[in-house]
């Protein structure tokens, strides 16, 4: 079970030590490397996650997987999180480590959805958009959402920009269900 307080606390550790060691690109890379391998290779997470597997050999199996792959830092702390048997957070720390990574280069990761495909330039006008709300540098992620019916919809961090013709409704909608609610 996945406890993001806990994955905040260790990769906000890792990110201060990647800082301190001017190393933050290169351990975010590992991070990468790591869940990746973690996620397209069932035998491994098997293997990883397993409570029956000793810790002494989980240890060992990351320290020849990925002994040549990863920096010391990064193996040292996956190293750390095997043996306080945290394992399973691992996909999360990575999750949080590029949070504090693209806060660290002021870049968000703001998620666009639309009725229908973009082209480019309206891709390129909605990133720019973006780019001025947040003051930060963009990575948009763009996703088809047929139920939105018309118009965007624009996510990032705990905020939502609904921009939709679906969100439009709802808001009327809830507006007249409060308006009768009043005036009974």
């Amino acid at each position: 079970m996945n406890d993001s307080r806990i994955a905040q606390r260790y990769a906000g550790a890792l990110f201060a030590a990647a800082v301190k060691t001017k190393a933050v690109e290169s351990i975010a890379d590992d991070l990468r490397v790591i869940s990746h391998l973690i996620e397209v290779n069932p035998r491994f997470r098997t293997f990883l996650l397993s409570p029956e597997t000793p810790r002494d050999q989980k240890v060992a199996i990351a320290d020849s997987v990925l002994g040549d792959r990863v920096t010391a830092t990064t193996l040292h702390f996956l190293k750390l999180l095997l043996e306080k048997r945290r394992e399973s957070e691992i996909e999360t720390i990575h999750l949080e480590f590029d949070r504090l990574f693209r806060n660290h280069q002021k870049t968000i990761l703001v998620r666009i959805e639309s009725a229908f495909p973009l082209s480019e330039r309206e891709q390129g006008l909605l990133i720019e958009k973006a780019r001025k709300i947040t003051e930060c540098e963009v990575i948009a992620e763009f996703e088809v959402d047929s139920t939105l019916i018309g118009g965007v919809r624009l996510s990032y961090e705990n905020i939502v920009l609904d921009g939709s013709l679906r969100g439009n409704l709802d808001k009327l909608r809830d507006n007249l269900a409060q308006d009768l609610t009043n005036q009974t």
